[in-house]
């Protein structure tokens, strides 16, 4: 499997890094067996195994089945029941998408195919046509090969989920069922089709909204997400590129396929995990979510996704940058680092907006809007200038917070700031000592510094006189490229002109003189027209030919009434084989040489 580093892609998303149960173990301690963490490590560390081909499957499943049994067993059931003798689990391969064309089902269901719109893990997008009523859709089918029982699940809960939602702003569904392609039924379900749709973040630039229209568009999001909360659904995977804006400038949630059903009838799981990932997009993973327990996220999982979107509309910056650190680094940066405020991107944002924010993003859930609609009800209030009901966090409880996310570090802190009292009357007796120590120490650091420097200039000298090198060489081949093709044009010039004096013995000369990888059409022209070992005789259209079985005659069947007879040392035509009405088609020699038999479209053999 060819292996690269995408240029821009984050380091937890990147198919180089060690992404392994030792490698975390290396970071972070034992893991214990049975936790979130094994349990989805054990997952990646088996899928890689599987892809990379690097490490036979059934070594790294009898390795971690030793200190993870549990755990190796549920992630060999997510993973689609391999086989724990099996070398690998079949994947789609890393093509280019141009790659990747495949013939389109004509119609599926009641629906005729259009287009193909993305392909995903679990299933396929089509544009497809529906009847009645007519109107376009976005067909999901379930990709054939995969639909293990808890495949199908996931399948059936998600269409059942999403056929609960009726909303202006929510993508609806219209209807579900099977379908049969020849190698068992795959289920599949139409929803609402969203032409021209650009992702919220995206539209907001393209169209230059003012922040009272972007929050205005936003407000239209927390209503859409709060009606899911009220049918018992958490999105679980809200951001940009799952809430769309049409051309009508109306927002669309969409991709309730990663929800999580809260009432008991549809407590399955439409969990998908790729790869190195978790589930959702960790930038906007609410800290509950990184730490991978499902009975910790509720609905303010999402009001934080939406924390996450509001903060990115407001002044196009993530509040974290997680592009170059591993998943456990970012998960905990989640967890404990405060983002940026947003008047220092944008002083016109500072006060009740950026309160609203933050309030959002609270690591905390109860400290949250406690559902999507609390928040869009303030973010309504700040728009009409009336008292929002968040407040900013106290010193005291920022304090608070702080010390107890990092009690070791608040701990010798304090321990160090004794150490400095003490220290301080010492440091004074040496001060004279320590400032000469330093003063030695800055003009050595300014030597090697100005040393540095000095080397840094040498490579920069020797990279351009490289560099000139290497452009010389260039023009130097390009020249002799020049010359040799120069010298070819002339020697099929001369050969051409001796052709017509029928110099014979110099064009053979200077068609030798030509170097191999010159020539062209041009040369094999010249070449064959010296050629004496070929004869060419002019017949015409001819439909069948023959040698006689002593190879010195050949009769042809041209496109007419009557068959020629040929010389094949000279070319001549000897005798006219003629008496056919209709077209000669074929003619042959008997197996003697002494007769000819001829064939014609009349019907007749003579």
């Amino acid at each position: 499997m060819e292996r690269q580093r995408v240029a821009g892609l984050p380091a937890w998303q990147n198919e180089d890094l060690p992404i392994s149960v030792t490698h975390y173990e290396g970071i972070i301690g034992e893991i214990k067996a049975g936790t979130a963490l094994a349990r989805l490590l054990v997952r990646v560390e088996l899928q890689r195994a599987t892809e990379s081909g690097e490490t036979a499957l059934g070594d790294v499943i009898d390795q971690l089945d030793k200190r993870f049994p549990a755990d190796v067993a549920a992630a060999l059931d997510d993973l689609q029941s391999i086989d724990r003798t099996a070398s690998i689990l079949p994947t789609a391969p890393k093509t280019a998408p141009a790659q990747l064309a495949v013939k389109l089902p004509e119609r599926i269901g009641k629906y005729r195919i259009k287009r193909l719109i993305a392909s995903g893990g679990m299933g396929t997008v089509y544009e497809a046509m529906q009847e009645s009523p007519r109107r376009t859709v976005a067909l999901k089918v379930m990709k054939h090969g995969i639909a293990s029982r808890s495949a199908l699940r996931r399948f059936e809960y998600e269409s059942q989920i999403l056929a609960r939602l009726r909303h202006p702003c929510i993508a609806q569904v219209y209807e579900s069922g099977t379908h049969d392609i020849g190698e068992g039924a795959v289920p599949y379900f139409a929803m609402e089709y969203i032409p021209n749709a650009k992702s919220i973040t995206e539209y907001v630039k393209a169209k230059k909204l003012s922040t009272r229209e972007r929050l205005e568009l936003f407000a239209k999001v927390c209503e859409a997400v709060y009606h899911g909360h009220q049918k018992g659904i958490i999105h679980r995977d809200l951001k940009p590129g799952n809430i769309l804006v049409d051309s009508h400038a109306q927002p669309k949630v969409i991709d309730f396929g990663v929800a999580r059903a809260t009432d008991s009838d549809l407590a399955v799981t439409t969990l998908q995990t790729d790869v190195g990932q978790l589930i959702g997009t960790l930038q906007y993973m609410s800290p509950e979510q990184c730490d991978a327990d499902p009975h910790d996220i509720d609905t303010r999982s999402d009001v934080y996704a939406l924390g996450v979107v509001l903060y990115e509309l407001l002044c196009e910056q993530l509040p974290y940058d997680l592009t170059k650190v591993a998943v456990y680094e970012a998960a905990r940066v989640i967890r404990e680092t405060r983002p940026a405020r947003l008047s220092s991107f944008n002083r016109t944002l500072r006060g009740d907006i950026e309160t609203i924010a933050f309030k959002a993003l609270e690591k905390e859930r109860e400290r949250r809007y406690s559902n999507a609609a609390d928040l869009g009800a303030d973010i309504s209030r700040y728009l009409k200038n009336e008292p929002i009901t968040a407040r900013p966090a106290s010193l005291a409880y920022q304090f608070r917070t702080f010390a107890r996310r990092n009690k070791p570090v608040v701990i010798g802190t304090a321990a160090v700031f004794l150490v400095l009292v003490v220290g301080l009357i010492v440091a004074t007796t040496f001060y004279v000592r320590a400032e000469e120590a330093r003063a030695i120490a800055e003009a050595r650091e300014a030597e090697a510094t100005a040393a540095q420097e000095a080397e840094a200039q040498q490579r920069r000298i020797a990279k351009e006189q490289q560099r000139l090198a290497e452009q010389q060489q260039r023009l130097a081949e390009a020249r002799a490229e020049v010359i040799e093709w120069n010298s070819y044009v002339a020697n099929v010039t001369v050969a051409a002109a001796s052709m017509d004096a029928r110099q014979f013995d110099r064009v053979h000369q200077r068609l030798d003189a030509c170097p191999q990888h010159l020539r062209n059409w041009e040369w094999h022209w010249l070449n064959a027209s010296i050629d004496n070992s070929v004869q060419t005789m002019t017949t015409g259209r001819v439909l069948s030919a023959a040698f006689s079985p002593d190879g010195t005659r050949i009769v042809t069947a041209p496109r007419h009434r009557t068959a020629r007879v040929w010389d094949a040392s000279s070319g001549e035509s000897v005798a006219e084989l003629k008496g056919h009405i209709g077209l000669v088609n074929s003619a042959a020699f008997s197996p003697d040489g002494t007769r000819i038999v001829t064939a014609s479209s009349d019907g007749t053999a003579r």
